[in-house]
């Protein structure tokens, strides 16, 4: 086969792509809805290193007091066949403690 113009292929490099443990963490939200690690491995690392605010364990000491603190809900579901609801009843806390 006789070609009129000769035309040059571009080569094309791909970087390398890697995956770190907060990719994974999102791949695992967007397939099962929650992380398999701790919520709190997911903030930065300047989150990580600052006070994390008040624990679950000095909440007696505080009381009547404005606080701060780090923690993420824990869902109860509530079987309904026609209309699945969601009521929040407990927060894990940073150090550990569900309060």
């Amino acid at each position: 086969m006789h070609v009129l113009f000769e035309d040059e292929t571009e080569k094309y490099t791909l970087p390398e792509l890697t995956e770190g443990p907060l990719d994974q963490a999102y791949e695992e939200m967007d397939l099962l809805g929650f992380p398999l690690c701790s919520p709190f491995s997911l903030l930065s690392e300047k989150a990580q290193k600052e006070n994390p605010g008040l624990m679950a364990r000095e909440m007696q000491e505080k009381e009547g007091h404005r606080v701060t603190m780090t923690g993420y809900c824990l869902p109860k579901r509530y079987p309904n066949h026609q209309r699945p609801t969601h009521a929040f009843r407990n927060l894990a806390g940073y150090g550990g403690p569900v309060f």
